[in-house]
């Protein structure tokens, strides 16, 4: 009997608990925002045995233009920000944003593909197309 009544009390708790548990937390109001920022540290390249600090990056994603995979990495400061802009229908309206500095994108292509630019072209210090080890296909560079 003790034990049935143990097991109730628990079922009865746990009922009772996800509605405290799915509101929607105080501080999330319009204007509000949650920031991530991975931060480059040179004093610690000399430590790593193998990397140079051009190998070393701060963030790397896949972004998919057109169909185009492009690799882009960051070799200095990376910022992740979530901004709440309210609330809709009872779902959240949130704003993502990855600022990234001194960017390298990558993607990989046939020889003479047009490949489709998704940044602005005064951003780009410097581009250039390196020839593959494949017959036929290029790799296209650009930093920014």
């Amino acid at each position: 009997m003790r034990r049935a009544l143990k097991a109730a009390v628990l079922t009865l708790l746990m009922l009772l608990e996800p509605p405290l548990t799915i509101a929607t937390p105080y501080w999330v109001k319009p204007g509000v925002y949650i920031e991530y920022a991975a931060h480059r540290y040179d004093p610690y390249f000399p430590l790593v045995t193998g990397a140079r600090p051009e190998m070393v990056r701060t963030a790397m994603l896949i972004y998919s233009v057109n169909g185009t995979l492009f690799r882009i990495e960051a070799h200095n400061d990376t910022r992740v920000r979530f901004e709440f802009l309210g609330m809709e229908d009872g779902f959240l309206l949130v704003r993502g944003t990855i600022e990234m500095e001194n960017v390298t994108v990558t993607s990989i292509g046939l020889n003479s593909t047009k490949f489709p630019k998704f940044w602005d072209d005064g951003d780009v210090i410097s581009e250039k197309l390196e020839k593959s080890h494949d017959v036929g296909s290029s790799t296209a560079c650009g930093s920014k």
